[in-house]
């Protein structure tokens, strides 16, 4: 099994980006959360490795996925999980 590297940007206030934490939490995969209310290098951080500023948005081992739902975050994390 591989080792997950997730980082999740989110800000305050966000449904889309409570449920994806809750989803990680549920399945006990740990993450760096870069909430982009708290700070401007965390926002010119997204824009440069996404050109967008949609949330939440992750990247799993180096995989970007940006406002995935439940389905699609899901199956990305068990597909990287059993790489």
């Amino acid at each position: 099994m591989t080792k997950l590297n997730v980082i999740i940007y989110t800000m305050h206030d966000c449904p889309f980006c409570q449920r994806a934490k809750d989803i990680l939490d549920e399945l006990k995969v740990p993450y760096d959360e870069r909430n982009v209310s708290e700070s401007i290098k965390y926002r010119q951080d997204l824009l440069k490795r996404t050109k967008e500023d949609k949330l939440p948005t992750l990247i799993i081992n180096e995989q970007v996925l940006v406002k995935p739902g439940e389905d699609k975050l899901r199956a990305t994390l068990n597909f990287e999980k059993h790489r």
